[in-house]
């Protein structure tokens, strides 16, 4: 057995000892049983005996030890451990090559090339696959979807895409090469937990097309990027970077900061420098200037260089310099604030948007105020207007990423879905093509303190795990086909977490208002105050609190609330969720933008026109980033649902990050948070104990031994007596009353198959005969068949033991009988001997 430990998340094996019916176990000690098999660190967990926590969580850290971090749960999932550490051989071409020619990949050692392949192969079958990587910051999973894209860029080759013209000599495959630098240097930063974290989610849409003899070459990729984490731009916490862009290019060549106007010094630019005051923290092992050159090359591998590269490096050091602006309030009629620019920072920033001074200026000191038809500009204060430039900074970082990922995407589709965009590529090249999805997703959240950004990540996840549930079902429905079973009731598992996700609204069944999302976005339309996230909390309270099992009011006070979230209740903090979500680029931005002398400039500021930057309506601006979040992950979960799934569990072993070390407690946490101990549930639902057909007869055919064997003529109870007449065996059957002898002599007289085995253990057990099944190459069993199974094979064991310490105590009295007549005998020869020398 298993024993739950506090410290190490469960302890070593305890041998549990037992006497007839009694077992001797710590008071109070949670158990589970543990697999004769795990110690030897199995390729897949399904292989198992009995698969729960303890064998889980034993299993990868005996296979991390040895260096061994991929392991299967199934054909459709593989857990990665992050090693911290160059493994040799692991990701060499020979290997790659190696699961590439595999005509069946599970009979090689679990690897995300292995997967890869399987999915390729099954893409024959005429339906899109997509490998979903999702783990917490650190577990490694943008490598290990750039190892996904290297396995199939690999076994697909590819033929040159002819996207544009721009694209000159670069086919699909060189480019795909290309966008990882490109899309790590805008997209992610280092973090406490991450030297190179992904502060969004990312799917890419790899177009395939068939060729002759079975081949498949990529014809272009499309790219759709969710949950930018724009906040960062304005604020870091300690031991924190902003994104590696911005580094990057005050790493550059010095001719080309003296062009923009930069300054190389780090500590001079207050949106890098860490809201505590600390200094700014460099990365461990990169280079901010080699990766700037990397990020060049590969800006014009996507036709970004001269005069658009210069636009675009732009943009960068305007969001820079305008961190740099403050205001004060000033006196007068009415509340007002002024500029300070002591180091002409307004200027410099100007400039690099193509816009003047005075207009910019203007954008941030003043808003837009329509009364009635009558419209006016209202000076802010200075804590708003900082917040306008904060908003503005935010938004143009956010409107270049995506008009980055826009102008990859014309370069990465063939000319028949470049048209149509990344989001309908597939469905535009449907005739032609097949689809490959990989989808990097940050895992489930759950901190110390959790915000609006967590509860958009964890709703997101909450939608990925229905999608995983659906898919461990198919998984068992399949297995059980390929065994020659037919089941039925699987398809109806109601384990699933769809009262949650239409809590939080993110799903279109959610009643109109209920949400927490709804409700935020109708509190955020209303006129703010001090105490509007108080009332957010409120109206939550006021429609779930005690009605609804998947949500908890605060204690105290009318800041927090809880949501029993799949992998566990998350405590959500509500400072400032209003003017989150209503964080819209200041009036007049859009316009200001779309003005600019520069081209590039002018796009984001059409773009920024459908945010609420040109004075749009108080609804439309409030409703923003909660209502294009909610669209895009409906758009999302609407897009993997035409996708056969398979799942990367990324685990992160430590939080040092370092190798050879291996955390229990970290780990157990995330099997939790990651689902996949959701997974191990499903799988046992249905049939989670499986054996091979040689290793059920022999591990069970005890069990059959105790039971009255067929016979050709007489009756059974007259052998049954003369059995037990016979003497000298232990009489036990399988319920655990008296019954025939438990010897593997009758076992075999008449035991011939397993079918045989199962069809006289069901009745014998009382299962139904699903509950057991034989298939053609195992012997499924649901968990309450093998429960059955375990404990009449210890109850005849018991018995054996039982009469095998009988005839060992017997054989024992024996010998000391023999032992003290031959010594009494010996005595009396040695005294008659003395009589005799005495005469």
């Amino acid at each position: 057995f298993w024993l739950k430990s506090s410290l190490e998340g469960w302890s070593t094996p305890a041998v549990v000892f037992s006497w007839g019916s009694r077992l001797l176990m710590a008071t109070g000690a949670e158990a589970e049983a543990a697999s004769s098999t795990q110690h030897q660190g199995v390729d897949d967990v399904c292989s198992l005996e009995c698969v729960n926590e303890g064998t889980l969580l034993h299993t990868l850290r005996e296979r991390y030890a040895r260096d061994v971090i991929y392991t299967r749960i199934s054909r459709r999932i593989l857990m990665a451990t992050n090693p911290y550490k160059e493994l040799p051989g692991t990701y060499a071409e020979e290997r790659l090559l190696e699961y590439a020619a595999a005509s069946d990949p599970e009979s090689l050692p679990p690897h995300i090339f292995g997967l890869t392949r399987r999915a390729l192969q099954d893409m024959r079958s005429g339906r899109d696959q997509a490998v979903i990587v999702s783990g917490e910051s650190g577990a490694g999973k943008s490598e290990t979807a750039k190892l996904v894209l290297r396995a199939l860029t690999a076994r697909c080759g590819s033929a040159g895409s002819q996207s544009s013209a721009g694209a000159g000599h670069h086919d699909a495959h060189q480019l795909l090469l290309h966008a990882s630098p490109i899309l790590e240097a805008f997209g992610n930063a280092a973090t406490s937990r991450n030297d190179n974290s992904s502060r969004f989610g990312k799917w890419l849409d790899v177009l395939l097309a068939p060729e002759r003899g079975g081949a498949v070459h990529v014809r272009g990729c499309g790219l759709a990027h969710y949950l930018l984490e724009t906040t960062r731009i304005c604020a870091q916490a300690a031991g924190e970077r902003n994104f590696h862009a911005f580094y990057q290019l005050l790493a550059g060549p010095p001719e080309l900061l003296q062009e923009l106007g930069l300054r190389p010094d780090v500590s001079h630019y207050r949106y890098l420098r860490p809201a505590t005051g600390a200094e700014p923290v460099g990365l461990r092992a990169v280079s901010d200037s080699e990766s700037f050159e990397s990020l060049r090359l590969s800006l014009a591998a996507f036709g970004v260089e001269g005069e658009l590269e210069r636009a675009l490096m732009g943009v960068l050091a305007a969001v820079l310099e305008l961190g740099n602006l403050d205001f004060r309030d000033t006196e007068g009629l009415e509340p007002s604030s002024e500029l300070l620019d002591e180091d002409g920072s307004l200027e410099r920033s100007a400039a690099l948007l193509g816009v003047s001074p005075a207009s910019l200026s203007a954008c941030l000191l003043r808003r837009h105020l329509s009364v009635g038809h009558d419209a006016q500009m209202v000076p802010l204060r200075a804590q708003q207007a900082r917040a306008a430039r904060d908003s503005l900074a935010r938004h143009l970082y956010g409107r270049l990423f995506g008009w980055l990922l826009g102008h990859m995407n014309t370069r990465l589709l063939p000319r028949g879905a470049r048209e149509a965009g990344a989001s309908s590529a597939t469905a535009s090249c449907a005739h032609s093509h097949r689809s490959f999805g990989i989808l990097d997703m940050a895992g489930f959240e759950n901190f110390q303190r959790n915000s609006l950004e967590q509860l958009l990540i964890n709703s997101a996840n909450e939608c990925l795990q229905q999608a995983f549930n659906e898919c461990v079902i198919k998984e068992e429905l399949e297995d059980c086909r390929r065994e020659g079973i037919v089941v039925d009731g699987l398809d109806s598992f109601d384990g699933d977490n769809l009262d949650c996700i239409q809590l939080i609204g993110v799903d279109v069944g959610t009643a109109k208002g209920q949400g927490i999302l709804d409700v935020l976005e109708d509190t955020a339309a209303l006129p703010q105050g001090a105490d509007s996230d108080g009332r957010f909390v409120d109206k939550l309270v006021k429609l779930h609190g005690g009605r609804h099992e998947r949500f908890k009011g605060p204690r105290f006070g009318r800041e927090k609330f809880t949501v029993r979230h799949f992998a566990g209740d998350i405590e959500y903090a509500c400072s400032a969720w209003i003017e989150k979500c209503t964080d819209r680029p200041p009036d007049h931005a859009a316009a200001l933008l779309a003005n600019s002398r520069l081209e590039l400039v002018q796009a984001l500021g059409e773009d920024l026109k459908g945010a609420g930057g040109a004075g749009g309506g108080r609804r439309r601006a409030a409703s923003s980033v909660v209502r294009s979040f909610r669209t895009s992950l409906r758009a999302l979960m609407a897009k993997i649902g035409g996708f056969d799934l398979r799942f990367v569990k990324c685990i992160k072993p430590n939080d040092e990050r370092v190798p050879g070390t291996f955390s229990t407690a970290k780990v157990v946490e995330q099997l939790r948070c990651g689902g996949i101990l959701e997974a191990v549930r499903i799988h046992k639902s249905g049939y989670g104990f499986r054996w091979p057909l040689a290793d059920f007869t022999a591990r069970f055919g005890c069990c059959a031994a105790a039971l009255q064997p067929p016979m050709s003529g007489g009756s059974s109870s007259s052998s049954s007596s003369s059995s037990r007449g016979s003497g000298g065996g232990a009489h036990c059957d399988v319920n655990g009353s008296s019954g025939a002898t438990a010897g593997d002599t009758v076992l075999r007289s008449w035991i011939s198959s397993p079918q045989e085995l199962a069809s006289a253990l069901r009745p014998a057990l009382g299962l139904a005969p699903e509950e057991l099944l034989v298939g053609s190459s195992k012997v499924l069993a649901r968990e309450r068949a093998a429960t059955l199974l375990e404990a009449a094979r210890m109850r005849l064991r018991q018995a054996l033991a039982g009469g095998m310490q009988g005839a060992f105590r017997v054989r024992r009295s024996r010998q000391l009988l023999l032992e003290l007549r031959a010594a009494q005998r010996r005595r009396e020869a040695e005294a008659e001997a003395e009589e005799e020398a005495a005469r």
